[in-house]
């Protein structure tokens, strides 16, 4: 199969069993090679935490982009949990106040970090790593503080110059 990062924005193939790919809440952005889901609830800056990144990332000579913004498709494809754009929403993401924009995307990725937002007093000062399992893939996630995107965007940046992920890696059965 050809490289994820690389596909059209078709819907991907069923491989999850009969359910086929899972609709999924959140935002997929690539920084590097490492695809970075962030999720969180309405309002607690998925999309601003997504621009910070690849404005982030672009100004640190990595490549940036979107893949998908607030919905996604979860598969697996060749052992690894891939996220993919739904067709209507390739290439747009909402920038709250102003409407909805273009941004530069790619059709899917491969997904190696967890952003999860939430309440700042859920954030620990010195975390440890922590792990948590979706669609059957171990994956590693951050827990982040909801609406301070310029902090949450230092952290998966320091997490991603320590942790150089190259795949995920499907662990059992869903």
């Amino acid at each position: 199969m050809s490289d994820p990062s690389r596909e059209s924005t078709a819907s991907p193939k069923a491989s999850l069993g009969d359910a086929g790919p899972s609709n999924h809440h959140g935002s997929l952005v690539v920084l590097g090679d490492a695809g970075v889901l962030i999720e969180g609830h309405s309002g607690s800056g998925k999309t601003t935490l997504a621009f910070a990144l690849i404005e982030r990332s672009t100004r640190l000579g990595m490549k940036a982009a979107f893949v998908a913004d607030d919905q996604m498709f979860l598969d697996e494809r060749d052992g690894m949990l891939v996220g993919s754009v739904p067709g209507t929403l390739a290439g747009k993401a909402e920038l709250r106040g102003f409407g909805i924009v273009s941004v530069p995307h790619l059709g899917a990725h491969r997904i190696d970090l967890i952003a999860r937002l939430g309440p700042a007093s859920r954030v620990q000062r010195m975390p440890d790593p922590s792990s948590t399992r979706l669609l059957g893939f171990d994956l590693p996630v951050l827990e982040l503080p909801e609406r301070h995107e310029s902090q949450a965007a230092r952290i998966v940046i320091a997490w991603l110059a320590e942790n150089r992920p190259t795949s995920n890696i499907r662990q059992g059965s869903p």
